[in-house]
């Protein structure tokens, strides 16, 4: 039986632990490589992801296919590791009950 945390969404950006990146940073990366300013390897690094994430950003052709050609390896199931899901889910819940608990945080969300 899902917690009644899990139908409740997490409303800010800045507090969504599953956004790689805010808009105003994919915004950013974009300029920083359009004038030459940054390199990808810098970028990943300045904003803390992957390399691939910010050639996907940057090459929007590149994570189409990326994408069909996953499809054509039979998708994401075969990377699935459940215990590492189940771990990740529990902790995701934890974060979570946090954020709605607490009344510094809440009232921000609201």
């Amino acid at each position: 039986m899902p917690r009644k945390t899990d139908v409740i969404p997490i409303q800010d950006k800045f507090l969504d632990r599953r956004v790689k990146m805010l808009p105003c940073q994919r915004e950013r990366a974009k300029q920083m490589y359009e004038n030459e300013s940054a390199t990808i390897n810098g970028l990943a690094r300045l904003f803390k992801v992957n390399k691939r994430s910010i050639q996907f950003l940057l090459f929007p052709e590149r994570q189409k296919k990326n994408l069909e050609d996953r499809e054509a390896r039979g998708g994401w199931k075969q990377y699935y590791v459940k215990e590492e899901h189940a771990k990740a889910i529990k902790e995701h819940r934890q974060y979570k009950k946090e954020i709605l608990t607490n009344p510094t945080i809440n009232d921000k969300l609201i």
